[in-house]
């Protein structure tokens, strides 16, 4: 919502509320803060080195085994 009024105030050549910009930093660190604690419980890397490892466990699977 705040990114709605900076862009109307903007538009009508007004000033931009102090709160929109405050509320709208606000709600990015909240969901960049989300996004990294959510992708520390993947380790460091997040997302990407826990898909990496499902992908080298299947290729495991696919190599036969040597005797």
């Amino acid at each position: 919502m705040p990114s709605m009024v900076i862009l109307d105030a903007s538009r009508r050549g007004r000033h931009v509320p102090g709160l929109a910009k405050w509320s709208l930093g606000v709600g990015i660190v909240a969901t960049v803060g989300a996004n990294v604690a959510h992708g520390m419980n993947h380790d460091i890397v997040g997302i990407p080195l826990r898909c990496n490892h499902r992908q080298r466990r299947m290729d495991d699977r696919r190599q036969p085994t040597s005797e």
